[in-house]
C-alpha cells in the first residue's frame, strides 16, 4: 500500500513551495536567537529557493510573527541578478500572504542578501502580479523581451 518510501532525499534546489523554514498559520509564533542561512549544496548547483512566497517565514491569516535577536541571510544580492539569487518570488526572507492579518514584531534582527523576482525584497506583504510592477520593453521579437522593473520595496503593502 503507498509504495516504497526512499531511502535517500533527491537533490533539489527548491525546499517548499512557501515558508522555506516555517509557516505559520493563524498561530503564535516566536523564533529567538536563531541563524537562517541559505547555502548551495555544491558550487556547480542552483542557489536554493522556495517556489512561491517567504524564504524563511511565510505567515497565513492572523496570530503573532515575534522575529527576535536572529538573523536571515539570503543568497546573495546583485544589480539585474534576482534570477541567479533570488531566494523566493514575493517575500525574500518572510511573506504575509493576501489577507493575513497576524501582527509582527521583529527586534535586534539581521536580514540581508535578499533578492526576488517579483516584490518585497526583503519582506512582503501580500503580492502581486509580476505585470503590475513595471513595464517590458522589447525589439519586435518576444525572444528580445526584458523587463524593467518599477522600485522594488524592501517592504510591499
Amino acid at each position: 500500500m503507498g509504495g516504497q518510501l526512499p531511502t535517500k532525499p533527491e537533490a533539489s534546489t527548491y525546499f517548499g513551495t512557501s515558508g522555506g523554514a516555517i509557516m505559520s498559520e493563524n498561530s503564535y509564533l516566536t523564533v529567538t536567537n536563531t541563524t537562517f542561512t541559505m547555502e548551495k549544496a555544491a558550487e556547480d548547483s542552483k542557489y536554493p529557493e522556495v517556489a512561491f512566497a517567504g524564504g524563511f517565514i511565510d505567515v497565513v491569516g492572523g496570530g503573532e510573527l515575534n522575529l527576535y535577536d536572529s538573523s536571515l541571510t539570503g543568497n546573495g544580492a546583485s544589480w539585474n541578478a534576482a534570477w541567479k539569487y533570488k531566494s523566493a518570488k514575493y517575500g525574500g526572507a518572510i511573506a504575509f500572504e493576501n489577507g493575513a492579518s497576524a501582527k509582527a514584531h521583529i527586534k535586534g534582527t539581521t536580514l540581508k542578501n535578499f533578492m526576488v523576482d517579483h516584490t518585497g525584497g526583503i519582506i512582503s506583504v501580500g503580492h502581486r502580479k509580476r505585470s503590475d510592477q513595471g513595464i517590458w520593453k522589447h525589439n519586435g521579437r518576444s525572444s528580445d523581451r526584458e523587463f524593467y522593473p518599477a522600485e522594488r520595496p524592501c517592504i510591499y503593502i
